[in-house]
């Protein structure tokens, strides 16, 4: 993230023997589910005082910054930890940003061959910016008709199908011949998602899926094998294992796959854990939403197709929920009858309090209050009744 660093925020690159010698400067122990916890004790190098002054870490009484050791106690102590992931066919890149429960000050903290980088102190906005950056394209207007609920175990087997197509088309092609329906097994789907545990071919979408949609459980022949069958419950997959022909359609619109963009979310309250993940996958004339939920012990996977223009809402509401001052909590009774129906899942009904941008039961986006405005082009809140953007200039329609 340091390459493009919104300004007003410090960056630097430096050793475990420096960031150890900030730690203890400051006083600060960091806990075992930090960050730093893993960072060795070695001394620092001569010139790291004359170093960690430049990079704005230190001051002239070579004591930490008052921003360097809130930067340090958030990543000691962090209340949320955020995991992005993008890339496209050319390579795969990571940030992590963390966050204290009690404010939304995020830093970005990223080990690379050895050396601990640190950005700070970047906002829900700085958040919202990189991923419309990483998904910058033509603009998509129409989604293909693609929207699929289903279990988890599916989700490895969906992304299958979609390369399952892509061979068909190959060989099709290959051969001169006309095509003809096409068709999968259980270990058609155990075969390319296994593969794309070790091979990972960014321009197919099973081994991007594996990285920007990561599972908590292991990917097996017995799960592949559930969700073969769940996805013929649902239709996705017919009689001999021919697959219907909405998912084949999106399937040759989906390729080539220009870039992918991942967000895990992960925040402790109370000793307890939220998670939430999401992806985002770009084909040269698709954009496809992934979204992993769970109500209780059920995991469920929504799975669709939209338009650029859904973008601005979706971002930003992914960026500012995860870093909410207090926990997501039942509104009040009082509030009730005055929240509105904005404040109601559509999809299943449940209510969820003010301000947050998806369901707390079923994790649907959530529609935005009637005030809401957003650039289309890079996602930044705006006045009601603006007509450019104050942040990228774009004319508001």
């Amino acid at each position: 993230m340091e390459n493009s660093r919104p300004p007003g925020v410090t960056a630097a690159a430096i050793s475990d023997g420096e960031l150890s010698a900030l730690l203890s400067l400051s006083g600060i122990t960091p806990e075992k589910a930090s960050p730093l916890a893993q960072i060795s004790s070695q001394p620092a190098a001569p010139d790291a005082v004359r170093k960690l002054q430049q990079s704005g870490l230190m001051d002239a009484g070579s004591r930490p910054t008052p921003g360097c050791q809130e930067c340090l106690r958030i990543l000691a102590s962090p209340g949320v930890e955020m995991d992005l992931v993008w890339g496209n066919a050319e390579g795969v890149s990571l940030s992590k940003v963390y966050a204290a429960g009690e404010n939304s000050k995020l830093v970005s903290f990223t080990r690379i061959d050895g050396s601990n980088h640190l950005s700070y102190f970047l906002s829900p906005q700085d958040i919202t910016d990189l991923i419309v950056e990483k998904t910058a394209g033509p603009s998509i207007r129409e989604a293909v008709d693609l929207s699929i609920e289903t279990s988890v175990e599916a989700m490895p087997v969906f992304f299958a199908l979609l390369d399952s197509c892509r061979e068909s088309q190959l060989r099709t092609a290959l051969e001169r011949r006309r095509e003809a329906e096409v068709t999968v097994t259980a270990d058609d789907a155990n075969r390319i998602t296994q593969t794309a545990k070790v091979e990972l071919d960014m321009s197919w979408y099973a081994p991007v899926a594996y990285v920007a949609v990561p599972m908590d459980t292991p990917i097996t022949g017995n799960s592949i094998a559930e969700g073969i069958k769940t996805l013929n419950r649902e239709g996705i997959i017919g009689a001999n294992g021919v697959l219907n022909a909405r998912l084949v359609s999106f399937a040759r619109a989906a390729f080539p796959l220009v870039s992918f963009v991942g967000v895990r979310v992960v925040r402790r309250s109370s000793a307890s854990l939220e998670k939430t993940q999401l992806a985002l996958f770009r084909g040269f004339s698709t954009l496809l939403l992934v979204q992993m939920s769970s109500d209780g012990a059920a995991k469920q996977v929504l799975i669709n197709s939209i338009s650029t223009s859904q973008l601005p809402e979706l971002l930003f509401s992914l960026a500012t929920r995860p870093f909410e001052v207090e926990a997501l909590k039942p509104a009040p009774q009082t509030q009730a009858a005055t929240s509105g129906p904005g404040l109601v899942c559509a999809k299943c009904g449940a209510p969820s309090p003010g301000g947050a941008g998806f369901c707390v039961k079923c994790g649907a986006p959530l529609p935005l209050p009637s005030t809401a405005n957003f650039c289309r082009k890079c996602g930044r809140p705006v006045t009601t009744g603006a007509k450019f953007c104050n942040k990228c200039g774009a004319r508001l329609d």
